[in-house]
């Protein structure tokens, strides 16, 4: 799947301020700037946006999971934990804490 995003810039440092929008709609002309980053006004600041990304990661899953079994869906979560995309881009490491409240009558 390859996602876009838009960032535009008005003005400069301090006095200037911004908008994001993403391809998903998820953002939409969402406001940013100075104010936004690093005092309170509404809007999104990029660490907000990174850290979003982050938390997405499933750095604890706890699941329920009908039809899959036990080695499966611990196969999946290594797989995942391995290759998180956000954690790659932030050159940080994982760790995954799974469990899966799988379906017996498979």
């Amino acid at each position: 799947m390859i996602r876009k995003a838009r960032a535009v810039w008005y003005g400069t440092g301090r006095g200037g301020k911004g908008n994001v929008s993403s391809d998903s709609g998820v953002l939409a002309d969402t406001p940013y700037s100075f104010s936004t980053r690093f005092e309170n006004e509404k809007g999104t600041s990029p660490e907000e946006l990174i850290a979003a990304a982050h938390a997405g990661c499933a750095l604890t899953l706890r699941a329920s999971v009908p039809s899959l079994d036990q080695d499966t869906f611990d196969r999946l979560a290594r797989d995942a934990e391995r290759n998180c995309p956000v954690s790659w881009v932030l050159r940080t490491e994982i760790t995954l804490d799974a469990a899966g409240l799988l379906d017996r009558q498979t």
